[in-house]
């Protein structure tokens, strides 16, 4: 896998309560091995990482600096709350909006979750007013108990480019 492209991609991770302590570990094992595999700087591809649960936070705004983003994955701290995709949505519109770059070829959203929101607003609505403004949305499914429905609801199309499953 290599990744070499003026990309704009973010992280958008499920760390609910609902996400194992194994599934989050590999989660975030996934970010970091992507993340190894781009060419990351300010004309090729920039990755940052918002967490979600009851709330969203930014783990670390879009960067060409793989050394911090790899970091940031390796560091995060589960926030173990309720499911809450909607925020985790729009934390990651927010940090395009802020420090997205323009002329690139293309902004990304890769949501890692099982999808059983049981908080805030439907994250479809969020999901679309992404991909209202460019964004490209992938997700992958992880945990025992995944709502694959309401996350391909949320994905670009066609769906099965950009739905992915893993069991662990």
């Amino acid at each position: 896998l290599q990744c070499r492209a003026k990309l704009d991609i973010i992280w958008i991770m499920d760390g609910s309560a609902s996400i194992s302590a194994p599934d989050w570990t590999s989660a975030c094992n996934f970010v970091v091995n992507f993340t190894s595999a781009c060419t990351m700087d300010p004309q090729d591809v920039e990755v940052g990482i918002v967490q979600f649960s009851s709330t969203a936070r930014t783990e670390i705004s879009l960067s060409s600096d793989k050394d911090s983003v790899i970091n940031a994955a390796k560091h995060m701290i589960q926030m173990e709350q309720s499911t809450n995709q909607y925020v985790g949505f729009k934390e990651a519109l927010k940090m395009i909006d802020m420090a997205g770059r323009t002329n690139t070829s293309g902004k990304v959203f890769i949501m890692v979750t099982d999808g059983n929101q049981n908080e805030g607003p439907d994250a479809k609505a969020a999901a679309d007013a992404s991909k209202a403004q460019g964004v490209d949305i992938f997700a992958i499914r992880v945990g025992s108990s995944v709502d694959r429905t309401r996350i391909d609801q949320w994905v670009s199309t066609p769906v099965d480019d950009h739905s992915f499953g893993v069991s662990g």
